[in-house]
């Protein structure tokens, strides 16, 4: 999955269903969470121009239009913090305008974009908050990088050490795979399992290569994250599975519901 040179590119059937995934939680974790706390943060990781060429919404788009359009938006008044993190300047500048043709936000609602790689800026909030000795609001973090060198186990795991935190993190097991035997792939693969034991895949094939990819994220995600919960979806359009997924995490067994 190599980034798009584009600043805004045409959809894909397997984004437009990850945007549903997202949608839908987003739906029901708003009300929920926003009736036990005062605070809520989203972090959409790789938010991309907000757009796409036909005029599709992107995830953070999604993630506020969640909030603006629920049936139930009177009720919630928590602070809603969404933290939209960029690399590419020019998809930051997209951001910002299709962010702003929502109009003025409700007073509840706060917007930050972050220009800079999601590991660097993301990392820094997290050293910060540590070296406070502060907690983090209750958040839900959306992580959807273009491959798997873009987004290591370990800052997953510093982010979820925190109470009331959750991800949905996606995963394109068959890109993983088609690269596994390439040489000079091993650092980002250790660093993105957060082990080097994806290597014994390499002496398998087919379906089995691929569960035991799958099998031993879902399995970081709980050791090396501290994660009771973990979820996976598999990615299904025009009827077929895909090979890519969509992994869940929650310390809190209400986060399945």
């Amino acid at each position: 999955m190599p980034k798009p040179p584009e600043t805004v590119w045409p959809i894909e059937a397997h984004t437009k269903a990850k945007h549903r995934i997202l949608r839908g939680y987003l739906d029901a974790w708003l009300p929920i969470m926003s009736a036990e706390n005062e605070r809520l943060v989203y972090i959409d990781g790789f938010a991309g121009p907000g757009v796409y060429a036909g005029g599709e919404p992107g995830s953070p788009i999604i993630a506020l239009r969640s909030f603006l359009d629920h049936k139930s938006r009177q009720k919630i008044t928590a602070e809603l913090v969404y933290f939209f993190i960029e690399e590419n300047e020019f998809r930051v500048e997209q951001l910002r305008r299709e962010v702003a043709k929502l109009g003025p936000l409700p007073r509840n609602v706060r917007v930050e974009i972050q220009p800079g790689p999601y590991e660097e800026i993301f990392g820094q909030t997290i050293d910060q908050i540590e070296k406070a000795g502060n907690s983090l609001a209750p958040t839900f973090a959306f992580v959807d990088p273009f491959g798997y060198g873009q987004a290591s186990m370990k800052l997953s795991g510093r982010f979820l050490q925190f109470e009331r935190c959750e991800v949905l993190l996606y995963v394109p097991l068959l890109f993983i795979n088609r690269f596994l035997s390439r040489h000079g792939q091993e650092n980002a693969l250790t660093t993105f399992f957060g082990t080097d034991r994806w290597k014994a895949a390499r002496d398998l094939t087919g379906e089995a290569r691929l569960k035991l990819l799958h099998n031993l994220f879902q399995e970081q995600l709980k050791r090396a994250c501290g994660l009771d919960y973990v979820r996976s979806f598999e990615i299904v359009t025009a009827h077929k599975n895909s090979g890519y997924h969509l992994f869940f995490g929650t310390k809190h067994e209400r986060g399945l519901e």
